[in-house]
């Protein structure tokens, strides 16, 4: 593989393509060309059709069942009768969709993985070339993203990053081999951003609007601006609403009855009281809950009532407690 991904490395700088598609584990899910929709095509997904017609395209594929008889007879099918040419084993090109697809029979590690998208998404730092990664293995893509994105580059560099490159275009919430390709594509930006952080409305951006890249005080500046941004941040921090629930309440219940922590923090320890724990779980919830309460469809009574709740745990059999909190903010 790593002959051939040098290959690929060098055509794109040569090339510098527009838009870039790596597809990993984009073997056909049916054999029978009419019923290869929009929805199951992972090899020329309408996404890289329509936000980039009449751009120049690279489709880039791994998976190790692209060297079957059957998938490499039903995949060249299907980029024939999409005009492709096959230019050489495993290399084809349409000059109508000025787009060019590389296919290699082979499976990646997530360690070979991260290099891989590692490189291939740098290059837009010299090309400024749109990035779109997608797994359709059943491993996510969001943990190597973020990976990614922690590594030192200028700010400058990471402004380029962010606004050109998206692994996962379902943003966590549908990664796997079964993603709906007519459901998700990557959100652009009508919007642009002022030195002072200001939101300003831009019809004419052509940045994505990756929101894994943003911090949480840098995503709060977008909250409401548009009802698919506001889905995505609102399961972005319901997240991790509950994970604080999930992880600490539990050592609330056992310390009421005595027992020990199932989970160590150092927010506290086994000498603490019920209470402290309670008090940490409030601390740790009061900002999540406001950013959430700002996305909701809940009245103001409906959230001065939820708060109320909240604040009398003492007064609730826990278990209670735990079910009202975690159900009771309203998309």
């Amino acid at each position: 593989m790593e002959g051939a991904f040098a290959l690929i490395l060098k055509d794109i700088e040569i090339n510098k393509y527009e838009a870039i598609y790596i597809g990993i584990g984009t073997s056909a899910r049916t054999l029978v060309l009419d019923e290869y929709n929009d929805d199951m095509n992972q090899i020329y997904p309408i996404f890289m059709r329509t936000l980039f017609e009449g751009k120049s395209k690279l489709l880039v594929h791994f998976d190790l069942e692209l060297g079957s008889i059957n998938q490499r007879t039903f995949i060249e099918q299907y980029l024939t009768v999409n005009k492709f040419i096959n230019m050489s084993p495993g290399f084809w090109y349409s000059p109508k969709e000025n787009c060019k697809a590389i296919l290699i029979c082979d499976n990646i590690s997530e360690e070979d993985r991260f290099t891989i998208l590692n490189k291939i998404s740098r290059t837009t730092l010299r090309t400024n070339a749109k990035v779109i990664v997608q797994e359709f293995s059943g491993r996510e893509l969001l943990p190597s993203f973020r990976q990614f994105f922690q590594q030192e580059f200028s700010s400058k560099d990471k402004e380029v990053l962010r606004n050109n490159v998206v692994w996962d275009i379902t943003y966590g919430q549908n990664c796997h081999c079964m993603t709906p390709l007519t459901k998700y594509k990557p959100i652009m930006k009508d919007w642009t951003t002022s030195k002072d952080g200001t939101v300003i409305y831009d019809k004419n951006s052509q940045n994505f609007f990756n929101i894994w890249s943003y911090s949480n005080e840098e995503l709060t500046k977008y909250i409401n601006y548009s009802s698919e941004v506001d889905k995505i941040l609102y399961e972005h921090f319901y997240k991790e609403f509950r994970n604080i629930i999930d992880t600490h309440h539990v050592n609330y219940r056992r310390k009421l009855v005595g027992d020990t922590l199932l989970t160590t923090t150092v927010a506290y320890n086994e000498r603490s009281s019920p209470d402290e724990i309670m008090e940490y779980i409030i601390k740790q919830l009061d900002p999540l809950i406001s950013i959430l309460f700002r996305m909701s469809s809940m009245t103001h009574q409906e959230k001065d009532t939820f708060v109320l709740n909240l604040v009398s745990y003492k007064r609730c059999n826990p278990y209670k407690w735990y079910n009202e909190t975690i159900n009771g903010i309203k998309v």
